[in-house]
């Protein structure tokens, strides 16, 4: 059988995301590419975005980084790193194209680095020693970094950008001073040599080439080559003109061609100053871009296609990412793996429960249960784990299409006739575990049975097999104890007690204590090569003292921040210190990355999942680029050609990927969504009496624009107020400006021709009904909206009395 290790919860080739996207980085250097990436933005980039939606119903991303790198970036020299996890990040989750390439007579910036290892840095120190102001310099400009494993320098944050224009000039020729020397005396290679010479645009190239190795058609080059370059301005041309520059630049187009198939690398010769060369190269430019990455997509797409005829191969792969993401935030339980142990080892065919509050690692328990259970057999041949994340993954919220999959997985793997009629599954199922061979092992995983669906949680002996027919086959759920859903109070612990007749084992994960998290953050700061200075590590055990409900969720949010620090920085954050809970340490994550992405934008982007109850990629890009506050806090050097004027998709995606681990993909309404994996984050509120005054002012102002957009009563004008720099900048004759958003359009409550309603739509213009009149004219007084909502048997006229009593 094809991908039989697989089937069997063998998980090691699988990523840790599902990939539904094309997503490509756009490397080149800035100035001199301003006219083709904006012509992209809005000749191309849509037809890309609609192309892949209709044929393959995946998205597209691009990403352009000269938006929405906010300040505290440029200040702490970050930008570099940025552009790089970008570009990483767009490798590894487009199903297609990942990077294109954009080239002409510029070599790019060359930035100096953000650190240097202590090795290089000592030799650069050495061999400076003759010039003690150079030494004096290099050391006011970077630290020493104890927190790595590996000691490294970091360059110091900077005031002010113009200051450091300076200064930066002269480090420049410090480091490469140094780095000559260094490599002709044979104490650093070539490759370390070259650090400080590469050029930003140059980095990304090498990194492109690097991920992609093993990839075929997964780059697209551009070279322009302007004929009259000597007779245009100097942002056309080479800073720093010289020799160096002109060979670095070579080196990098000819590496281009030896790696990248001729097919996928396009050159135009043009002559800029003549206008009827300048328009034809346009247009040859963006046909060509369009048709080069379309060709692309459909190379790849083809295999995807298979894929996703194969239903069950899908399904187990939806588990399987998840899996391997829950596995990455796993910490040691010992205790709890080894009482696992004793259970699955034993002649129990009754199941066990894992029992604990939300936030205490049980699902990253059961991950790891994934990899852990074959080191309890010596034939793993005959063994088979089959895992499933309710409430997780986009199609598990119902239990009957998990059960179902898990069916025809045990059929698939011991060759067994499917069943034919699903009508009463849990008989499905407890039939088909009859003819497991004895001589086989099936362990049944099923996460997290508190956030299925209330009809599904309400009576759990209606799909529960009530028995297990021998000891080879073992069934572990995880729940918590007791929740309440749509007012009504579920004892989850009590319905298997009394389902498996007092037999079920439990196991209680309780909270951490002291000692524990302490192994734990060793554990971690071992797996990420770091160490801790004695000052830090009491910073971070104060709070074990002090915190009495001490969860996983607790010491990973706290340890996430322990990554950020430098040993040179022992002046104590109060904030950071002032954390007690887990709702201020989600306070204090909120605060670094409004810091990172900006605040507006950021806390935004959490506040309308959290109204909304989850939002589709699409959605919430939507939902952004129709709030004028996020765009105006976005677009401060730059505006989007106003006839695609919404947020770059990168910006989204950038906050997506740093809050990656505590956001899921689950199916709501059904449509994929993103949502909060922990409750804690989606019942979050600030404490601070203030905080939550400005917080009810805002949420009025965004429910207004959520409802508008579910509700197609969006405005098409853009307030340019705020900025009377970008108003002289493109020479604007109003500061009310017409825009198009290009949003997706919302379809009708109901089909008629299919007889179907949009329970999406529907959902959302029903959240929160009551609380403001705006609402009021796209619901209550709107006779498309109550017909929908009294006829599509998805509610009840008492839930809506309810609402308003």
């Amino acid at each position: 059988m094809e991908n039989e290790q697989f089937y069997r919860g063998r998980f090691d080739d699988v990523g840790d995301r599902k990939l539904n996207s094309v997503r490509i980085f756009v490397s080149s250097t800035f100035s001199d590419t301003t006219d083709e990436r904006n012509g992209l933005i809005e000749r191309v980039y849509p037809r890309l975005r609609k192309y892949c939606r209709t044929k393959y119903n995946i998205q597209f991303h691009y990403s352009d980084m000269r938006w929405g790198i906010p300040s505290t970036a440029l200040s702490s020299h970050s930008t570099v790193d940025m552009c790089l996890q970008e570009l990483d990040s767009c490798c590894r989750l487009s199903m297609a194209t990942n990077c294109v390439i954009l080239l002409s007579h510029r070599y790019g910036s060359r930035l100096v680095p953000t650190c240097i290892s202590l090795r290089i840095f000592q030799l650069f120190e050495d061999c400076l020693s003759v010039d003690i102001e150079e030494n004096k310099f290099l050391l006011e400009m970077y630290q020493l970094d104890e927190n790595y494993l590996e000691k490294k320098y970091f360059l110091q944050p900077i005031d002010d950008n113009q200051q450091w224009t300076l200064l930066e000039n002269k480090l420049q020729l410090i480091l490469r001073k140094a780095a000559n020397i260094c490599y002709k005396q044979g104490k650093i290679t070539k490759d370390e040599r070259n650090e400080f010479f590469i050029s930003v645009t140059a980095k990304e190239i090498y990194r492109a080439l690097k991920n992609n190795i093993n990839k075929s058609r997964r780059i697209i080059c551009f070279f322009r080559e302007i004929i009259d370059i000597e007779e245009l301005d100097s942002k056309y041309r080479e800073i720093e003109n010289t020799d160096e520059t002109k060979k670095l630049l070579e080196k990098i187009k000819n590496l281009l061609h030896q790696s990248i198939d001729s097919s996928d690398i396009y050159t135009y010769r043009i002559r800029w100053n003549d206008e009827n060369n300048r328009i034809k190269y346009f247009s040859q430019f963006f046909e060509d871009f369009y048709h080069a990455i379309k060709s692309q997509i459909d190379f790849h797409l083809i295999k995807y296609e298979k894929q996703q005829k194969n239903f069950l191969y899908n399904q187990i792969l939806e588990h399987a990412n998840q899996c391997n993401l829950l596995t990455q935030r796993y910490f040691p339980r010992q205790d709890i793996l080894e009482q696992v142990k004793n259970y699955i080892m034993s002649t129990s065919n009754c199941p066990c429960i894992l029992l604990g509050e939300s936030g205490t690692g049980k699902s990253s328990i059961m991950a790891k249960l994934v990899s852990e259970i074959p080191t309890y057999y010596t034939q793993t041949n005959s063994l088979s784990v089959i895992i499933r994340f309710l409430g997780v993954t986009p199609s598990s919220s119902d239990i009957r299409r998990p059960l179902i999959s898990i069916i025809e997985q045990i059929s698939t793997i011991y060759h067994l006739n499917k069943p034919t009629n699903f009508d009463n599954v849990k008989e499905n199922l407890e039939n088909i575990l009859m003819y497991i061979p004895k001589n086989e092992h099936l362990i049944l995983l099923f996460d997290a049975i508190d956030q299925l669906q209330l009809t599904d949680l309400e009576n759990l002996s209606i799909w529960l097999p009530t028995k297990f027919p021998s000891a080879n086959i073992k069934c572990i759920i995880s729940t918590i104890s007791e929740i309440e859903i749509e007012r009504k109070s579920i004892d989850i612990r009590q319905q298997l007690r009394t389902i498996y007749k007092n037999e079920i084992i439990e196991i209680e994960i309780n909270n951490l204590n002291e000692n524990l998290a302490e192994q734990v953050l060793n554990y971690w700061l071992e797996q990420d090569r770091r160490c801790l200075t004695s000052i830090q590590h009491e910073w971070l055990k104060k709070k074990f003292s002090i915190q009495h409900y001490l969860t996983p969720l607790f010491l990973s949010l706290l340890y996430d921040q322990t990554l950020t620090w430098h040993s040179f920085n022992q002046m104590p954050d109060q904030v950071f210190l002032a954390i007690r809970n887990t709702r201020d340490a989600i306070e204090y994550l909120y605060n670094q990355l409004g810091l990172k992405h900006g605040e507006i934008l950021f806390r935004r982007s959490m506040q309308y999942l959290q109204l909304s109850g989850g939002l589709s990629e699409l959605e919430i890009e939507d939902i952004l680029s129709l709030d004028d506050e996020v765009l105006q806090s976005v677009f401060v050097h730059y505006l989007p050609p106003f006839k695609l004027f919404r947020l770059p998709s990168t910006l989204w995606i950038r906050i997506r990927n740093d809050m990656h681990k505590y956001l899921i993909e689950k199916d709501i309404d059904n449509i994929p969504c993103i949502y909060f994996y922990h409750r804690s984050f989606q019942y979050y509120q600030s404490m601070n009496i203030k905080q939550i005054m400005f917080d009810k002012q805002e949420e009025k102002i965004m429910e207004k624009i959520r409802l508008e957009y579910f509700a197609n009563q969006y405005k098409t004008t853009f307030d340019m107020s705020y900025s009377p720099k970008l108003v002289n900048k493109y020479k604007l004759s109003t500061m009310i400006i017409s825009v198009n958003r290009c949003l997706t359009e919302q379809k009708p409550l109901k089909q008629k021709k299919l007889n179907q309603y949009n329970l999406r739509r529907l959902h959302q213009l029903y959240i929160n009904i009551n609380r403001y009149d705006f609402a009021h004219q796209w619901t209550i007084f709107n006779y498309d909206f109550l017909t929908a909502y009294l006829l599509c048997d998805e509610y009840k006229m008492s839930d809506l009395l309810y609402e308003f009593s």
